[in-house]
């Protein structure tokens, strides 16, 4: 039995009292005799009650040596006292550590097994009734306060011995278990043995979590110091292959180095200790055996570990506790787990602890108690572009026959990051460090080739998987080792029965069926299912099981390819072709045709069925096919002329889409499209006609399958383009992602009408393009738009009253257009916003003295804003444009002063007197709509005008602008009057036009 679990059985035992009484005052009247002679009685009774409830702690002729090391290391500082409890902070726990370093040997001729477990469990206990006991004393309090001095001193005395061996061990234990993870190993990857590890601290990425807490309203994706330091109690989940063990590996590293990141730095400062332990140590022989704590310490670094160091670290919160791989042990034993867990936190809470398992491995109620005992779930998020490229760049820098500052390894590293941005087949792989690695172990073993299409890579991987990866990993003799054809042929068989059973999963008894079901076609190898179950999933890379009794394919991808390796099996081309239309089955029959290149027959075979099936089809139904048949000849090398010709018309006819409906369409019939567009592009460039329905299509599949595609469409000059990808950052579950390899190659980006969460607003800032934007007032977060450094032309709507200081970081800022109610408030001014020209105020209420605050501007618009008049302002000679429409203005005076003026409107006003505008010899266009101006001839001498706008203006004599011969443009109140003092102007070519009466 497990010393905290028998602490938690026997603690409460009315014997303790018994022997807490005995201890205590027999110490003045019959001296320490008596008081062993009370530890020993008490203690054998204790032995007694404990093996009749749990018959494996039955002693034999250890009974006595157990009774005789309680007594040893109860007295070894004498009888126990207030003074001892005292001295020991009142603290059972440091109580107990120095009883053990008084009497070191007291254990040593105890047997491992139940002997010790008796022995741990009475001396903690013990310690723990006698700091209650003392406690509860009425004396205890007073006595405390008088003996402070006095015992810390004693203290001080009495540990330095210990306090310095543990320090001596700590620095021992780091530099050892530094040692012990600092490298990560690299098996099946096709490289020399010399390779196959390298130092973690130079490869290693930061990897994002997203955390799941009820308390945060916006989930972001943070980096995994960033969420420890803020819950030290985490429980991390992450498929297989994500990064979990590896980044605790780090973690440990670091701390063991003193080289916490900033967030940890608390940890520093205390000197937290990492304990990391492997879950999947703690199976053995078919059993569980869960550690004490002092079985945390990895066996290669405890010699010379002073008794009770790693209980004397958790109990005063200087450990972190990191369980790796929950998910390893078997689902029975878990609960087991649990409760193992439960004592560890009830008895160190003060600790730090990560907990590390894959998806689904945990259930509801295990999730909820790990929940009530303290720990917020996170998980590992899949690697984005920028960690995905550093991983690439730093994996290329340990090849140690590299020189990594050589153009050789610098392009091995590049050609592989362009790869991913342009090929789908490969950015699908790439998201987590292994099947990256994978993939830079490809390009290394290839001098930098990739393969050329999904099946070379695909076949590459599994000749690494399957082949190299036993040869690497020195298999002893005796155990299974299949070649690669035996082990293919399982796989496949496996694959696709799950692929028509049109799921992703298969039950383990299914699995072992299945296998079975092979074994009597095995020839030369003497084996059973379960014995090559086994090898699949743990030797070969590509299976595993995400929960005990369920397997799946590491990576979807290793299914279709294995599944179409099967296709011509029993009726399964029949199945398939039925069912193409499915997405299920699109990368199965694409691959499928791939691997026959060069087997006509197989390959007409497919195709034939499947173009037979297209022409019989709807519409609807034949566009995907033809797609889809086009999709399954892009990679192949040999194709039959007649399918090649057939599919090639077809595919003509349907790429690129040219309307909005073919868009849609053609999306309809899976991501595979993709890769054609993608295709279409190389063959026949960006054309700016058909980029935009290019980009609604690839949007419509799937925005985040789509990046590649799309960031080669970025750059495009087309408006629909630049539109259709703003629009698609709202429907990418990867924001990061898409901003970073999308967005922030559009230039002149204008960002409005999609919802911004917190992450997005973050992320703006990174896009150099984004030179305009329009946002709600009641959306806006104003401290992330105050960082938008390029952003030039700024909307907002729906305003409530409007502050300039808001914007007053927008340093590109030239023009503002603002929509709302309420009031423009005095706290700010265009002024701060140095580089404001126009502005647009709709519907906010100014004055006056807002407008002499209008400094630096060439263009001002104010719309109904209760403007009663315009004032005397030298800041408006600079203008060139202004608008006033809509305001009770009835003297424009101070207009005269505006000689740059090229552009007046003053629509809606109550304007009669237009003489102050005689003088403004530039002024280009004037809008009078709606204003009750009876008198042109103050127009006259304007011989820049060329538009004027006299919409509702009831003017009956149009003579004083018929000398105005640049006069162009010159709309007129409908209803009948008298033009010909026009006719000269007209010959010249005026246009005239009637004003809308619903325009005011």
């Amino acid at each position: 039995m497990e010393p905290i679990s028998f602490l938690t059985a026997w603690v409460t035992s009315p014997v303790w009292s018994e022997l807490v009484a005995r201890m205590i005052p027999r110490r003045s009247t019959a001296g320490r005799d008596a008081v062993e002679r009370d530890i020993r009685r008490i203690v054998r009774a204790l032995t007694l009650e404990a093996t009749e409830a749990d018959p494996s702690l039955r002693l034999l002729e250890a009974g006595d040596r157990v009774t005789e090391a309680v007594v040893a290391t109860l007295m070894a500082l004498d009888a126990p006292s207030m003074a001892l409890v005292q001295s020991a902070g009142v603290n059972a726990e440091i109580l107990e550590l120095r009883l053990r370093a008084a009497a070191p040997d007291a254990p040593a001729d105890l047997p491992e097994g139940a002997a010790r477990t008796l022995y741990d469990g009475f001396v903690t206990a013990a310690c723990r009734h006698l700091v209650d006991h003392f406690t509860g004393s009425a004396d205890f309090v007073p006595r405390t306060v008088r003996e402070t001095r006095q015992v810390v001193g004693e203290l001080s005395r009495r540990l330095p011995d210990a306090d310095e061996a543990s320090g001596a061990y700590e620095a021992v234990y780091r530099r050892e278990t530094e040692a012990l993870h600092g490298d990560v190993e690299l098996h099946g990857l096709g490289l020399p043995l010399r390779e196959q590890s390298y130092e973690l601290g130079t490869a290693y990425v930061n990897l994002s979590v997203r955390v799941d807490d009820e308390d945060v309203t916006r989930r972001l994706g943070r980096r995994f110091e960033d969420a420890l330091s803020q819950y030290p109690r985490l429980l991390l989940e992450g498929p297989a292959g994500a990064g979990k063990t590896t980044l605790l590996q780090h973690l440990t590293l670091l701390m063991c180095r003193g080289d916490l990141p900033e967030q940890l730095a608390h940890w520093e400062e205390r000197e937290v200790v990492p304990l990391l332990l492997k879950v999947r140590s703690f199976a053995t022989n078919g059993g569980l055996a869960l550690p004490t704590p002092e079985g945390f310490v990895h066996r290669d670094v405890a010699e010379g570990k002073p008794p009770l160091w790693v209980k004397s670290l958790l109990a005063s919160g200087r450990a972190l506790v990191m369980v790796d791989g929950v998910d390893e042990l078997p689902q029975a034993d878990r609960p087991a787990l649990m409760g193992w867990l439960r004592d560890l936190l009830r008895r160190y809470p003060s600790s730090a602890y990560v907990l590390t398992a894959r998806p689904g491995a945990l259930d509801a109620d295990q999730h909820d108690q790990l929940a009530a005992w303290g720990f917020v779930s996170g998980r590992l998020e899949p690697m984005d572009v920028d960690q995905v490229d550093s991983f690439i760049r730093r994996w290329h820098e340990t090849r140690v026959d590299l020189d990594p500052r050589t153009p050789v390894t610098q392009a091995h590293a590049e050609a592989l990051i362009r790869a991913l941005a342009t090929r789908r087949d490969l950015s699908r792989l790439a998201t987590s460090p292994l099947l990256c690695a994978m993939l830079c172990a490809l390009g290394v073993n290839r001098r930098g080739a990739l393969p050329k299409g999904r099946n070379a890579i695909y076949d590459d991987a599994l000749r690494m998987l399957l082949e190299a990866r036993d040869r690497e990993r020195y298999i002893p003799p005796g155990a299974l080792a299949l070649t690669r054809l035996q082990s293919e042929i399982f796989l496949a068989d496996l694959a696709m029965s799950m692929t028509l059973a049109a799921r992703r999963t298969m039950g383990r008894e299914t699995a072992l069926a299945k296998i079975g079901n092979l074994l009597p076609r095995l020839r030369g190898v003497e084996t059973d299912a379960p014995t090559v179950f086994h090898f699949l999933k743990e030797r070969s890379g590509l299976l595993q099981e995400p929960v005990p009794g369920e397997i799946e394919f590491r990576h979807p991808s290793f299914q279709d390819y294995l599944a179409a390796a099967d296709i011509f099996r029993e009726h399964n081309l029949d199945h398939l072709i039925a069912r193409a239309e499915d997405p299920l089955y699109h990368d199965v029959l694409i691959m499928a045709v791939g691997q026959c290149d060069g087997d006509d027959q197989r390959q007409s075979d497919v195709l034939g069925r499947l173009l037979t099936r297209a022409r019989s089809s709807g519409e609807d139904l034949a566009r995907t096919l033809w797609l889809l048949a086009a999709a399954c000849v892009a990679d192949v090398d040999w194709v039959d002329p007649a399918h090649g010709e057939e599919i090639g018309l077809h595919t003509r006819e349907l790429l690129p889409p040219r309307t909005r409906g073919e868009a849609t369409a053609i999306a309809k019939a899976g991501s595979f499209v993709l890769d054609l567009l993608s295709d279409h592009i190389d063959a026949n460039g960006i054309d700016d006609e058909w980029t935009g329905l290019i980009a609604s299509t690839a949007l419509q599949v799937d925005a985040d399958e789509a990046i590649p595609l799309l960031a080669r469409l970025a750059p495009s000059a087309e408006a629909s383009v630049k539109v259709r990808l703003w629009d698609g950052w709202s429907k990418s579950r990867m924001p990061k992602r898409y901003a970073e390899q999308v967005l922030t190659k559009v230039s002149s980006l204008a960002g409005s009408d999609i919802p911004l969460d917190d992450e997005r607003w973050g992320l703006l800032s990174s896009m150099p393009g984004l030179t305009a934007f329009a946002i709600d007032f009641s959306c806006a977060r104003w401290e992330a738009l105050g960082r938008l450094s390029a952003v030039e032309f700024l909307f907002v709507g729906e305003a409530r009253d409007f502050d300039f200081s808001l914007i007053s970081g927008m340093r590109s800022l030239r023009m503002l257009h603002v929509e709302g109610s309420g009031t423009v408030r005095k706290t700010g001014a265009p002024a701060d916003v140095p580089s404001l020209r126009m502005l647009q105020l709709t519907g906010l209420t100014v004055d006056g003295e807002f407008l002499r605050a209008c400094t630096g501007l060439s263009s001002l618009m104010v719309e109904r804003a209760g403007l009663g008049a315009i004032p005397e302002n030298p800041c408006l000679e600079r203008l060139t444009s202004l608008i006033v429409g809509h305001n009770p203005i009835v003297d424009i005076g101070p207009v005269a002063d505006c000689g740059r003026l090229l552009y007046l409107d003053l629509h809606g006003t109550l304007v009669e007197d237009l003489r102050p505008l005689s003088g403004l010899s530039g002024l280009a266009e004037l809008g009078l709509r709606g204003t009750p101006v009876r008198d042109l001839t103050p127009l006259s001498a304007l011989n820049q005008l060329t538009k004027l706008d006299l919409g509702g203006v009831e003017v009956a004599d149009l003579s004083p602008i018929a000398s105005l011969e640049g006069l162009r443009e010159l709309v007129l109140p409908g209803g009948s009057r008298d033009l010909g003092v026009l006719d000269g102007l007209i010959a010249n070519g005026l246009v005239l036009k009637v004003a809308d009466p619903r325009q005011r």
